[in-house]
């Protein structure tokens, strides 16, 4: 559910998304991650097997898309 709410939030945004299956050369090769649940909202990955991840469009969405539902 949060996942697809993320989704629609973003192509209402104009942002391009795609949706993949994603291999652990995509992962090292991305600027950012993050993942979504019902319960966290958006958490982004700081790092996975040394390396470091940004969190610029991860903390863009939740002060778009989600802080106003959670009331923040």
């Amino acid at each position: 559910v949060m996942r697809q709410y993320i989704i629609s939030h973003c192509r209402r945004q104009g942002m391009e998304i795609t949706e993949a299956a994603l291999t652990h050369e995509h992962l090292l090769a991305a600027d950012e991650v993050f993942v979504t649940n019902a319960i966290q909202g958006i958490r982004w990955v700081q790092w996975f097997e040394g390396k470091t991840y940004g969190n610029e469009i991860s903390r863009k969405l939740y002060a778009d898309a989600l802080a106003p539902l959670y009331g923040v």
